[in-house]
């Protein structure tokens, strides 16, 4: 007899959702890779209750967090950050400063990843005022040529 695994088989499957969160978030441990796979598009259904469960598991839940960060899928990395880091607990987000940082220089999900650092007070005032005025000195440079 195969183990139940609590991963959804599609982006319908509630009633295996429903369970996981039944079990609660060390339930989820093991599967966190799997979980988060089907964050990679936030529309579909499951999606979004799936965030709402992940950011209670805490700090196991960082290593895989961290595996999306540095992923080339900007899409996955965008809904990761607006809809688990940016809710997760300042100092768990402080413990992604390296993964947030470098994405903060990405051109895709920089916005976003500077939004959620500073919300999480990732960087301190003199940190922030010099990431800023490197972001305006990079504009410049850009509109001029």
């Amino acid at each position: 007899m195969e183990a139940f695994s609590p991963v959804p088989r599609n982006k319908h499957d509630f009633e295996r959702l429903n369970a996981l969160v039944a079990a609660g978030p060390s339930a989820a441990v093991p599967f966190l890779d799997e979980l988060l796979h089907w964050l990679q598009d936030i529309n579909w259904p499951i999606a979004p209750p799936l965030a709402d469960f992940l950011i209670t598991v805490g700090a196991p839940l960082l290593p895989h967090l961290r595996k999306v960060l540095k992923s080339h899928d900007d899409m996955w990395i965008y809904w990761v950050l607006r809809y688990v880091v940016a809710r997760l607990p300042s100092h768990l987000v402080r413990e992604l400063r390296k993964e947030i940082d470098a994405l903060v220089g990405v051109a895709e999900n920089d916005h976003v990843a500077f939004c959620v650092g500073s919300s999480a007070g990732v960087w301190d005032d003199q940190e922030l005022r010099y990431m800023l005025a490197n972001r305006i000195n990079q504009f410049a440079i850009m509109s001029a040529t």
